[in-house]
């Protein structure tokens, strides 16, 4: 075996963070920060993903957004500066320090993403406590829309006095990507307004996109809805009220420079409902005769508005489930179910995971939410990471957890988190049945776990695939940084004092590892980390995230350049 001396080292780890939030360091090496220490605190991460790739798109790299809404004026990026920007694929925000949220006084702000190709987002956050959180923005490209979706466009003709003379009909047929087909009809004799009221005459350029809820992905393009405003005809806000989608068509048109709004008679608009979409209002899949909500969202807010109810019937010749309803004005439309609201998860708390734990300790809750067709499917749409964070009341055993409300779901991979007397203490959690109807989870503790350290095992393979190894040299300095705070610095050199190091002990001479035992205090979960070690005159980086389940051994192998 061969003797290199050059590695990077990675590690799992895991931590609850403490009050660290987004405080800025001193300048070092010739980089200048502006704002003051402490300035800002409460650090939470936006991850950005393009639903058609799964993942991040290079090209939003850069991207600046913004941050709008009732308590904007708090938030902050990690350099206390109100410039927002993508970044590695994610948003950083962190609130002004000293700002307090609670569940009767919640701070509400929008994250709102335009980019081209994309339908815009606007995103709405509602923080109960000033804890961080984690969480994921899901963009639709409209150059490459998830499946479950489609596109197409059509045009019609209206005469001088902005009336269309024909009936016109664009369809959005079945496919393999999208098993339902939508339909729009545009009756003769409807005159097209601007916002303003101003006739549109001559040719109009229709779009349309419609979304099915056939798959996760489609869904995802929904966006959040647990902090959208439903409101009803009188423009009073149903509270406590959620919309599970069945459908949902993005109209838009333009003629003369100038883009419909309303219509002085309405068009007629057709979709499919798919046969196992799950009615949460009956408990079962829809079916003829169930009565569905239509709804309506105006570009560019959050609001969406109930307009009417339609009754599902099936198409004689496809014997497919439809949905008609009347589009008065351009918006997105949407048929669908509104429920009450659903989305607390009631987590107890074992005294033997809050044995020696002190009041305002805090507990940091991590799960998954899988989100079924319905009640008895395994057909899996789509999963959704939940990271939460808590400070202990020895008052209430009990924790309470949001999620994104929709139903049927099921909690997995869940986690409870906490240092207690410098250990960390863990315990599992899941959901032993599926959300029933009534919003009921019944949740199931596994094992407590105590570890005030880790150890990690860690050894370099040469990127030419030989099955040779490297290890470190005893007491070698490997160097770990947040990376938000390299990122916020300026970049430093990894032998600057914002960077944080340990020492790597000599490799054993049976199995050729070096180890190192670290404290899990020194570290966060769910935060990426930049590690680093110098060689010959060159640096080495590599960027890991921290897990959520953290063992209290780990086994890394790295590929680096070798002679």
């Amino acid at each position: 075996m061969k003797n290199f001396t050059t590695a990077l080292f990675i590690l799992f780890v895991y931590v609850i963070a403490l009050g660290s939030g987004c405080k800025l360091k001193n300048p070092v090496e010739g980089f200048s920060v502006t704002a003051k220490a402490d300035f800002v605190t409460a650090p939470s991460t936006f991850k950005i993903f393009d639903i058609s790739k799964n993942g991040y798109n290079d090209a939003l790299e850069g991207l600046n957004i913004e941050v709008t809404g009732k308590d904007a004026a708090v938030v902050y990026n990690s350099g206390a500066r109100k410039l927002f920007t993508i970044n590695n694929g994610m948003v950083n925000i962190c609130l002004r320090r000293g700002t307090i949220a609670t569940s009767a006084d919640p701070l509400e702000f929008n994250i709102e993403v335009k980019a081209d190709g994309y339908l815009p987002l606007i995103y709405p956050v509602k923080l109960k406590s000033i804890e961080p959180i984690h969480e994921t923005l899901y963009l639709t490209n409209t150059k490459e829309l998830p499946a479950g979706s489609d596109k197409t466009k059509g045009n019609t003709v209206t005469d001088s006095s902005g009336t269309t003379t024909v009936i016109k009909i664009i369809s959005l047929p079945a496919t393999e990507q999208k098993a339902e087909k939508a339909t729009i009809e545009i009756p003769a004799g409807v005159k097209m307004t601007d916002k303003n009221g101003t006739l549109i005459s001559g040719n109009i350029d229709i779009d349309i996109l419609h979304f099915t809820a056939s798959t996760g992905a489609s869904i995802k393009s929904f966006g959040k809805q647990s902090d959208n405003t439903i409101l009803d005809q009188n423009g009073s806000i149903l509270d406590e009220t959620i919309i599970i989608p069945a459908g949902w068509l993005n109209i838009s048109m333009f003629g003369d420079g100038k883009s419909v709004k309303d219509f002085s008679k309405p068009i007629k608009a057709t979709i499919e409902i798919p046969s196992n979409q799950f009615n949460p209002l009956t408990g079962t899949n829809y079916k003829p005769g169930d009565l569905i909500d239509i709804l309506s969202q105006d570009k560019g807010t959050k609001n969406w508005v109930s307009e009417t109810q339609a009754t599902i019937t099936r198409e004689a010749i496809t014997n497919k489930l439809i949905v008609e309803f009347e589009v008065l004005h351009l918006s997105t439309w949407l048929a669908g179910s509104m429920k009450n609201r659903c989305g607390s998860l009631i987590i107890p708390l074992s005294a033997s995971f809050t044995q020696g734990m002190a009041n305002g300790t805090p507990i940091q809750a991590s799960f998954i939410v899988k989100y079924y067709r319905n009640m008895l499917s395994t057909d899996l749409l789509f999963e959704i990471p939940i990271t939460q964070s808590f400070f202990y009341d020895n008052t209430n055993q009990n924790i309470v957890v949001n999620y994104e409300g929709a139903l049927p779901v099921e909690i997995s991979n869940g986690q409870l988190s906490a240092v207690v007397n410098g250990s960390s203490v863990s315990q599992t959690f899941s959901s032993s049945t599926r959300a029933t109807n009534t919003c009921e989870i019944k949740i199931t503790l596994g094992s407590v776990l105590t570890s005030s350290t880790f150890t990690g095992n860690f050894r370099a393979r040469c990127i030419s695939g030989s099955t040779d190894y490297a290890t470190l040299p005893n007491g070698s300095t490997v160097y770990y940084i947040k990376e938000t705070d390299y990122q916020s610095n300026s970049k430093p050199a990894n032998s600057s004092i914002l960077w944080s190091n340990f020492s790597a002990n000599a490799a054993t001479a049976s199995v050729n590892w070096n180890t190192v035992s670290l404290p899990k205090v020194n570290f966060s979960t769910s935060t990426e980390y930049r590690f680093s070690i110098n060689y010959e005159n060159k640096r080495y980086d590599y960027l890991y995230t921290m897990p959520a389940t953290i063992p209290d051994d780990i086994i890394v192998e790295l590929e680096i350049p070798c002679n």
